[in-house]
């Protein structure tokens, strides 16, 4: 008997193979609820046209760039531009030094790992929030706050 999902050879009683219960139940394994990519998205969003969607997005208006809230995927994210560009950031979490974070587009975002292909909680961005924190991302005078976390890029 073969595995009913795939077709591959199966362990006696079994009728999906290990393989195909993992692929099945691969979110809930490496993409828990509450799980988001804080970082430049750039990085994470491989789809060439969904990112110069997003970037069309922002730079309808190359004299008013939009930033803050965009739908994608059913979903949103936040992006916000870093005041001196590209560079490395430093983003605190109640103060403390959390993360290292590398910019090469401009800009540093969050979005929800269900919207992303390719990253896992195993990433080293990955950070959890509850759907309020989420709902409150902001940037102010320079500053990224996403949670207890905050992302000053005026240095």
């Amino acid at each position: 008997m073969n595995c009913l999902k795939c077709e591959g050879p199966l362990a006696e009683g079994e009728e999906i193979c290990e393989s195909c219960i993992y692929d099945e139940h691969y979110d809930e394994i490496h993409k828990p609820k509450n799980a988001y990519y804080m970082g430049d998205l750039g990085y994470v969003i491989h789809d060439q046209k969904d990112w110069m969607s997003i970037v069309n997005t922002i730079y309808n208006d190359p004299k008013k760039p939009t930033y803050g809230c965009l739908p994608y995927k059913g979903g949103h994210l936040y992006i916000f531009n870093t005041v001196y560009g590209d560079g490395i950031y430093t983003a605190t979490y109640k103060g403390e030094m959390s993360h290292a974070i590398m910019v090469d587009s401009g800009s540093i975002g969050v979005i929800p790992l269900s919207l992303l292909k390719g990253v896992t909680a195993s990433d080293t961005t990955v950070i959890y929030l509850t759907d309020d924190e989420f709902d409150e991302v902001k940037c102010e005078d320079g500053v990224i706050y996403v949670g207890g976390y905050n992302i000053n890029t005026n240095r």
